[in-house]
């Protein structure tokens, strides 16, 4: 905390002149308190972002990961099972989403794109396609862009193909995209063009 306040007090002038009064000490010692005490929250915040790590957040991530652990287990031995369970589903990374994905919905999968500033995000339907995107988080919450799930819907299969999409899609995404619907209208050639594209 004393690092803490020594770099408050080099923001005042310095000087015999610019003597700070003894209750402005009072209030950067306040000050310095509230800054640690926020450092350490950070620390533990990112130490709940891997379940090699996590210490309170064990029972999200069991949440997360579909799975319900046996009592009996100590909290190491938990840790254990959540990272063995994480790393053989890929960390969450963008590549086994999409394999899983596919393996369901061959026409969708997630990319990033960078937000839109200039349309802004909105809620539309089409009869032959649906885009929902989300906004990827650093660990600080700036935002790093967008990712967007595009699929083509079938006929009368579009409820089922909606509802079952929805419920994968929320298994397996991090638990920092936020979902939020975005629309993207295309007939079935500039939707294989595009998705032909995409995929290079």
């Amino acid at each position: 905390m004393e690092l803490i306040k020594r770099m408050i007090m080099t923001l005042f002038p310095r000087g015999r002149a610019w003597r700070l009064p003894n209750y402005w000490h009072a209030l950067i010692d306040g000050w310095a308190h509230g800054i640690a005490e926020a450092k350490a929250w950070l620390g533990k915040v990112r130490e709940e972002i891997h379940p090699r790590t996590s210490e309170s957040g064990l029972d999200d991530w069991a949440s997360t990961l579909g799975i319900t652990q046996d009592a009996t287990l100590t909290d190491d031995q938990r840790r254990a099972q959540l990272e063995a369970l994480d790393v053989a589903r890929g960390g969450q990374d963008l590549d086994y989403i999409n394999s899983i994905i596919a393996i369901v919905y061959p026409h969708c999968w997630i990319e990033r794109l960078p937000t839109n500033h200039i349309l802004g995000h909105r809620d539309a339907r089409c009869s032959q396609a649906r885009c929902i995107g989300g906004e990827l988080r650093d660990e600080d919450g700036n935002i790093l862009g967008s990712a967007r799930y595009i699929y083509y819907v079938k006929g009368v299969a579009r409820a089922n193909e909606e509802s079952g999409l929805h419920d994968l899609v929320s298994r397996l995404v991090p638990a920092q995209m936020y979902g939020i619907w975005l629309v993207s209208f295309l007939n079935e050639e500039e939707f294989y063009a595009w998705s032909s594209a995409s995929r290079g």
